[in-house]
């Protein structure tokens, strides 16, 4: 790809992996991408107490800066910085709209929605109630494609997949970056109805990424002891390439954004089943939380259709666009 000729500065403040997420692998993929691609100026400041503190100095340089969390009290702070040092703010809300279970952090988003000069939203849902506080709104995919050569699985657990994939014909995968809640006190990511699923139907696969080992420590306070058809993987790995190894991917979240791992899912021309709680990219299996099993179900007997695929839009191609016209 060219590089785009452009001439604004732009200041970039987020953080990159560790610890493995989805925000934190978009941001270091965008800066691999605009390394190469990007003909302007740009810096790369690590979302961390000592650089909160002196924010304003580096905004002060920067006529314009795009923030990267999703702690809205850090999305209040950023935004009145640049409300008042008159930098132009550029914000991707990592999440749905109204999601909070608080009233407070739901109202503070309206804000940051309505103060921000672009706020940079991953669904179509979430654009709707954004274009009706802030008409600079715009929907860009959280995806950008991998590095393949920067993905890191170490050898022995690619060796451990293998053969887990030789006693399973059919090997699904799923992946889970912390335990949390969502707002209804409901388990974000769904990890035990799918644990559930597996152990009744042991004739099939499962790979789960659990990189923080959070579920880990979560199933030892539970007692819970998992299937040999289950293979649970903690520590550094990259879920690209657990997916690459993989049949079926499932996305058994309550509430989302772009989800990261459906658009690499996509990517990957692989099977891919999610929760219909936002808006999803076309190709996927669309179920309601909780009716995993039957959909799973319906799908070896032939009861439900493959949905037609679309092009996986790499989202640092609009990016750099944005950051381009910016006026």
């Amino acid at each position: 790809m060219e590089k785009t000729i452009t001439s604004n500065p732009i200041l970039l403040i987020g953080k990159i992996p560790p610890p493995i997420g989805g925000v934190t692998i978009h941001v270091q993929r965008l800066l691999e991408k605009l390394k190469t691609n990007y003909e302007g100026n740009f810096h790369f400041k690590t979302l961390n107490k000592k650089n909160l503190l002196l924010s304003f100095l580096f905004i002060l340089k920067y006529s314009y800066f795009h923030i990267h969390t999703s702690n809205v009290y850090l999305r209040l702070y950023y935004v009145l910085l640049g409300k008042i040092f008159g930098s132009k703010c550029i914000i991707t809300i990592h999440g749905d709209i109204g999601r909070y279970n608080s009233k407070l952090k739901n109202k503070l988003d309206v804000f940051v929605l309505k103060c921000a000069t672009y706020p940079i939203l991953l669904n179509e849902n979430s654009l709707q109630k954004a274009l009706r506080l802030n008409k600079n709104s715009v929907l860009i995919s959280s995806f950008i494609p991998p590095n393949m050569n920067k993905e890191f699985m170490s050898d022995d657990l690619k060796e451990n997949i293998v053969q887990f994939k030789s006693i399973y014909k059919n090997v699904f995968c799923t992946n889970a970056y912390n335990f949390s809640k969502d707002k209804n006190d409901s388990e974000i990511y769904g990890i035990f109805e799918i644990i559930n699923y597996f152990t009744d139907n042991q004739d099939k696969g499962l790979i789960f990424s659990d990189p923080s080992g959070a579920y880990l420590t979560e199933f030892r306070k539970r007692n819970i002891k998992t299937p040999k058809n289950i293979l649970h993987i903690t520590g550094d790995h990259s879920f690209f390439k657990v997916l690459n190894l993989s049949d079926f991917s499932i996305r058994n979240t309550s509430t989302d954004g772009d989800s990261i791992s459906v658009k690499e899912s996509l990517f990957l021309n692989k099977i891919t089943f999610c929760t219909d709680v936002v808006s999803r990219p076309k190709g996927v299996f669309l179920y309601k939380r909780g009716d995993l099993k039957n959909t799973i179900h319906n799908f070896f007997n032939n009861s439900i259709s493959q949905p037609h695929n679309n092009l996986v839009v790499d989202g640092s191609v609009q990016i750099i666009e944005l950051y381009k016209n910016i006026k």
